[in-house]
């Protein structure tokens, strides 16, 4: 995705690429290696093409998510409303 993206804003001129992490980003958790490795490797990524890619006018940046994202396939608990997290806030 980042290469695509990259590749069409350096066509116009710019742009801007978001990456979403998790905690997991910044410190691993018992039992979550593989998530952990993943989100690591994304913020590296992110900080690494932000260098990169910054002097061509293309803005990169890695936010953290922490919550499960409300969707079509995982709605909210009725017994707990709260514990999901409304995409369109």
């Amino acid at each position: 995705m980042a290469q695509a993206a990259t590749k069409r804003f350096l066509q116009l001129g710019g742009g801007a690429i978001f990456f979403t992490g998790a905690s997991a980003s910044v410190k691993g958790y018992h039992l979550s290696a593989p998530f952990a490795m993943g989100k690591f490797a994304l913020r590296g990524l992110a900080q690494s093409i932000a260098r990169e890619l910054a002097p061509k006018n293309i803005h990169v940046a890695h936010f953290v998510i922490d919550g499960a994202i409300r969707s079509a396939d995982r709605q909210h608990p009725v017994d707990n409303p709260d514990s999901t997290l409304d995409p369109d806030a």
